[in-house]
């Protein structure tokens, strides 16, 4: 049967669905036994010599709807009008990168997995262990490789995972890490929509940090860095930056610093139409924050992103904000760099990103180069 009265207190979300309409709800929610499963890939990439490789299949046992990591019982407390962050918040503060921060690599052995390895290795952050499917014995800067997230955490422990993996098989690496307990940074730029959504839906599930895809990472100068941004242009301060634009990010990031204004915590949210932390939850991060003194928001065309984080910052956030949007002559209809920078009628300009964050007090400054006055 698909549906028993006498089940054990689990959730099965398929089943939810199908009693959702129900106007008893909590008898929906009880609807799997306490034997159900699912099964989830946890071995990515292509096999070495053109062979094919049969995925290996990781159980994964469903919580208890009384348990407070239970997704749906978040979900039915969270208002429909009002977004609860509180599930954000426990997520984030509890893995604030430093020195100590355990990092694994994922693709470690590709050109830019092994390259972008070295620089964060030499600027202080403690990689433990990289992996690659096929690779394991090797060693990529005195860093050894395992097959499988779950072979690497046997022998090094670790809190995230920094992935460099093909758009294309980037989701099954995701998973894996997740279902692994990692937190994740997704460097992975052009990952299908649909993929996208199902990582960040489980990432907040397992109340999971997720940053990207197509992000440059996030640093905490004089700490450590996971990510590819470049390290030297950054110096350590009392300044937090949010961007969803990696390059801008550098741009004004090295005016702050010939400006003498150091920073204390840099998070690029990436340019995706479908990303996992957004503007509000890296707001609320920085607001609460002690090293954190004001903070820069880099926004750009596209998505409403701007507009609600306006929203929450008139009415959360205490510290001063100071913005740059960009994409002002961007034409309507037409993507400019970033899969979510595109304008949709009046939804998405940089005119109504402007206007909604200086309603709620912000400054905004003309060019990237004009923010480090507002520091003055």
């Amino acid at each position: 049967m698909l549906y028993r009265k006498s089940c054990h207190d689990y959730l099965c979300p398929i089943l939810f669905i199908f009693h959702l309409a129900e106007s008893r709800t909590a008898q929906a929610v009880r609807t799997l036994s306490a034997h159900a499963i699912f099964d989830l890939p946890c071995i990515y990439g292509p096999s070495s010599g053109g062979k094919k490789r049969t995925l290996t299949r990781k159980k994964v046992r469903v919580p208890k709807l009384g348990d407070d990591t239970c997704p749906l019982r978040r979900r039915l407390s969270t208002l429909p009008d009002k977004r609860n962050i509180k599930p954000f918040l426990n997520r984030f503060f509890m893995a604030i990168i430093n020195k100590e921060t355990c990092v694994i690599v994922q693709g470690i052995t590709g050109t830019q997995g092994s390259f972008h390895t070295t620089l964060m290795k030499e600027y202080g952050t403690n990689i433990v262990a990289g992996v690659t499917p096929g690779k394991a014995g090797q060693q990529v800067e005195g860093i050894p490789v395992f097959d499988s997230v779950a072979d690497a955490l046997k022998e090094h422990p670790a809190e995230f995972s920094i992935i460099f993996i093909p758009a294309r098989v980037c989701k099954a690496a995701c998973l894996e890490a997740l279902d692994n307990g990692l937190n994740i940074v997704v460097i992975t730029e052009g990952m299908p929509v649909h993929d996208a959504l199902e990582v960040v839906r489980k990432a907040k599930d397992l109340s999971k940090i997720m940053i990207g895809p197509n992000c440059p990472g996030l640093i905490v100068p004089g700490e450590a860095k996971i990510g590819i941004m470049p390290s030297h242009i950054f110096t350590k301060g009392t300044i937090g930056v949010i961007s969803r634009s990696g390059t801008l990010t550098y741009e004004i990031i090295n005016s702050l610093t010939k400006a003498g204004l150091g920073q204390s915590t840099a998070i690029g949210i990436g340019g995706d139409a479908i990303i996992g932390t957004d503007f509000i939850e890296a707001l609320q991060i920085l607001e609460n924050d002690q090293e954190t003194e004001k903070i820069v928001l880099i926004g750009e065309i596209g998505g409403d992103a701007e507009e609600r984080a306006a929203v929450f910052i008139k009415e959360n956030v205490k510290k001063p904000v100071v913005a740059y949007i960009t994409g002002r002559t961007a034409p309507e209809g037409k993507r400019m760099g970033h899969a979510g920078a595109v304008i949709s009628g009046n939804t998405g300009t940089a005119k109504s990103k402007i206007e909604a964050l200086q309603d709620a007090g912000v400054k905004v400054a003309e060019l990237p180069s004009d923010i480090a006055g507002f520091f003055h």
